[in-house]
C-alpha cells in the first residue's frame, strides 16, 4: 500500500513519494516539492482528477470517459501517485446471473432450464434464498417446493438439492444430452458460488467445490486510452493494452479502497509535445469494463516535464 505524500523536506519522504528522477544522461536526482533542478531541468507537477469533472458526463460513464486537465508540454513522465476507487461493481450482474440447469420433475427432462439471478451484492444466506427462489421459478414452482438450496456458514459451501428428483447444473460449454451449446455458458456465477465450469452429474444434490466468493472483483485495470502512444506500460497475461496502473480493490463491496494500487511510470521518448486531456478506462482481469455504478472516483497523477 502507498504512503501518503510527506509535506517537508523532500530527504525525509517514504514509500512512493521518496522517488527518484533519471534523467537522459543517466543522472538521479531526488524531487522538490513543486520542480526538480537537474541536466535537463525537469519540473514536477501533480495534478488530481476526479470521474465527476470528465467531458460529456451526462452520455458517458465512469468506466470510460476523457477530462480535460491543465496544459502541459515537453511531457518525460507520468506516474499515478494516489487513486479513490470504489468497489462498487455488484458481485451478481449481467455477466454472470444465469444458471442453466436441469431437473427430473421439470416434464420436458432433458430439457435445460435457465434461472436469472437479480443483480445485487450478496452474503451466502441471502445468494442462496436468491437461487431458491429463481430456480424454482423457473419450474413454476414456490420457493423451497422443486429445488432447496443451503449455505453452510462453517465449511462457506453451497448445496443445491432436488427435492422432488434429480438435479443436474450445465456449467460447462455443451448440454451433455445433446451436444448443443450452453447458451448461458460464460455468463454463469461459477467463480463466485465455487463451482467448476463443467456440468454436474445428475444426482439428488450439488455441492460447490470450493468456499463462495462475494467480495466483488480483486483488483481491476486502469488504462491510458490517450494519448495511445505509450511506453513502459503494465504488461498482463491476457495482453491487456496500455495499462497504466493495476487498482487492488481490498476492501469489501461498497467501500472506497485508498492508495491501493500498483503503478509503472509511463515515460516518453522523446517527450511528448502537449497533452491537454486524457482518456481513461478502467476494466477487469477479463478486459470488460468495470461497473461503477453511478459511484464516482478520484486520482493523482504527477507530470514530470522540461
Amino acid at each position: 500500500m502507498n504512503t501518503p505524500p510527506f509535506v517537508g523536506n523532500p530527504s525525509k519522504r517514504t514509500g512512493s513519494m521518496a522517488k527518484l528522477i533519471t534523467s537522459g544522461y543517466g543522472r538521479q536526482t531526488f524531487e522538490d516539492q513543486k520542480h526538480v533542478k537537474s541536466k535537463e531541468n525537469l519540473k514536477r507537477y501533480v495534478q488530481t482528477f476526479d470521474s465527476d469533472d470528465r467531458e460529456d458526463s451526462d452520455t458517458s460513464t465512469e468506466s470510460e470517459y476523457f477530462i480535460k486537465h491543465v496544459d502541459r508540454i515537453n511531457i518525460v513522465q507520468m506516474e499515478l501517485l494516489s487513486a479513490e476507487i470504489p468497489n462498487s461493481e455488484h458481485t451478481i450482474n449481467v455477466t454472470n446471473n444465469l444458471i442453466e440447469f436441469k431437473h427430473a420433475n421439470s416434464g420436458g427432462f432433458p430439457l435445460p432450464l435457465t434461472a436469472t439471478l437479480t443483480p445485487g451484492s450478496y452474503t451466502g444466506p441471502e445468494i442462496a434464498n436468491e437461487i431458491n427462489l429463481q430456480m424454482n421459478a423457473a419450474m413454476g414452482a414456490a420457493i423451497g417446493v422443486e429445488v432447496n438450496v443451503n449455505f453452510n456458514s462453517i465449511t462457506k459451501l453451497l448445496t443445491i438439492t432436488g427435492v422432488t428428483g434429480n438435479i443436474e447444473l450445465l456449467f460447462g460449454p455443451l448440454n451433455p444430452d445433446t451436444l448443443a451449446s450452453n447458451p448461458s455458458f460464460g455468463n454463469a456465477p461459477t467463480r463466485q458460488l465455487g463451482f467448476l465450469k463443467v456440468n454436474t452429474a445428475a444426482a439428488a444434490s450439488a455441492t460447490s467445490n470450493s468456499i463462495i466468493d462475494l467480495s466483488g472483483e480483486d483488483y481491476i485495470y486502469m488504462q491510458i486510452t490517450f494519448p495511445s502512444n505509450l511506453t513502459n506500460v503494465i504488461q498482463t497475461t491476457n495482453n491487456i493494452p496500455n495499462v497504466f496502473a493495476k487498482i487492488i480493490l481490498n476492501v469489501p463491496p461498497d467501500t472506497v479502497s485508498f492508495y491501493s494500487y500498483v503503478s509503472n511510470p509511463l515515460k516518453f521518448k522523446p517527450s511528448y509535445p502537449r497533452i491537454r486531456r486524457l482518456g481513461f478506462k478502467f476494466v477487469k482481469h477479463d478486459g470488460t469494463l468495470y461497473d461503477f455504478n453511478g459511484r464516482r472516483h478520484s486520482f493523482t497523477i504527477e507530470y514530470v516535464t522540461k
